[in-house]
């Protein structure tokens, strides 16, 4: 395994999935790209729905020692979110993560509420260095820049922040100059996870979204290694990319499928190794393709190790 930023190596049981907590499916965003699937009238705003997470996390009991994702839809949109991260830390949590597109951070009051309240970090989707391509992403006019209050904020109530890009068709050329903007911008942040657009939910009606991994793989590989001079830490995560693609490969200990398969925590996900993958010599730490690329571009970019 190589050194890990040429400091020491990566225990793969950091990057076990956080146990995930979904408060409802309400959302202030339309991601172009939102594969989180389900019906209308459930990404209503309901309360409710936290009162009941409330209630799972007293009667589990909770676990000493647990790392808690709390998702949605938008989390920070539940006026009871600071009530729910107070309860986990309570429970002994080691951890209490914020999966968030940031806009109702823009609220300093919300940030400072959510770290009283023992929130340990945020996951920020922050899609672009662009505002329009941005804005255009998650189909709110003015999201950029409340975005980029909200991670200010976040960052100034002591939060750790993890920036969770998506690439799709519209920004991936731009991968590079994005690290490089957040290098300039939040020098406080040092970990990316470099998401994927997913062949699912919405992107079912506008599959163009889906890049040709062939067109985006020298596009992801220079900005890894933009990212390894600027002592920056980018991780592949489930919904990354193959490690054939963007040169994964050589950084097999930032890939959490890889990760997994270490600690013999491979996960079912939906997606597949082609014949193509036989001969492949990591294949035994990638989980491969979404299938539904392959019914898009078919087995355009991968290419055995």
């Amino acid at each position: 395994m190589r050194l890990n930023n040429g400091k020491k190596r990566h225990d793969p049981r950091e990057d076990v999935p956080y146990e995930l907590v979904r408060l409802g499916y309400a959302c202030n965003e339309r991601c172009l790209f939102c594969n989180v699937e389900c019906l209308p009238e459930e990404r209503k705003l309901d309360d409710s729905v936290l009162r009941n997470a409330m209630k799972a996390a007293l009667l589990s009991g909770g676990r000493p020692g647990a790392r808690i994702s709390i998702s949605g839809g938008e989390p920070g949109l539940y006026k009871g979110l600071p009530a729910l991260i107070k309860l986990f830390k309570s429970k002994q949590a080691e951890r209490v993560e914020v999966q968030t597109n940031a806009l109702c951070f823009a609220d300093r009051a919300l940030a400072v509420s959510a770290a009283a309240a023992g929130a340990t970090s945020a996951f920020v989707s922050l899609h672009s260095h662009s505002a329009g391509v941005h804005d255009k992403l998650t189909g709110v006019k003015g999201a950029h820049a409340r975005c980029l209050r909200g991670i200010d904020n976040l960052l100034s109530c002591g939060l750790e922040v993890v920036l969770n890009p998506v690439l799709c068709s519209h920004n991936y050329r731009g991968a590079g100059k994005y690290l490089a903007f957040v290098v300039a911008r939040f020098p406080e942040i040092k970990t990316i996870s470099l998401s994927v657009v997913q062949p699912r939910g919405r992107v079912r009606a506008n599959r163009r979204l889906v890049p040709d991994y062939a067109d985006i793989s020298r596009y992801v590989s220079a900005a890894l290694s933009y990212a390894e001079k600027a002592g920056m830490t980018v991780n592949n995560p489930i919904c990354g990319l193959p490690l054939c693609v963007g040169g994964w490969h050589e950084r097999m200990d930032r890939c959490v499928e890889s990760s997994l398969s270490k600690i013999n925590l491979r996960q079912s996900n939906g997606k597949v190794q082609p014949p193509l993958c036989s001969s492949c010599s990591v294949r035994g730490y990638c989980g491969g393709v979404w299938s539904e690329y392959l019914g898009i571009h078919g087995m355009s970019g991968l290419k055995p190790v």
